[in-house]
């Protein structure tokens, strides 16, 4: 998978977690271990792809 690619989805992936956090809150009134983990898990990977999506962009810019 290139590197934009695994971007998107890590981005995509991060929403996802932020949105079922809410809706814990929101919807639920309760709040799960394991659920509040995953996505505090989900929003952590984010850095960890940055700054190779950074360089896809740049490489994919100059081509």
């Amino acid at each position: 998978m290139d590197p934009a690619r695994a971007a998107r989805e890590e981005r995509r992936r991060r929403r996802r977690g932020v949105y079922l956090f809410a809706e814990q809150l929101t919807k639920h009134k309760k709040l799960c271990s394991w659920c509040t983990a995953s996505a505090a898990l989900l929003v952590a990977t984010v850095p960890a792809v940055v700054p190779e999506a950074r360089a896809a962009w740049g490489a994919w810019r100059n081509r």
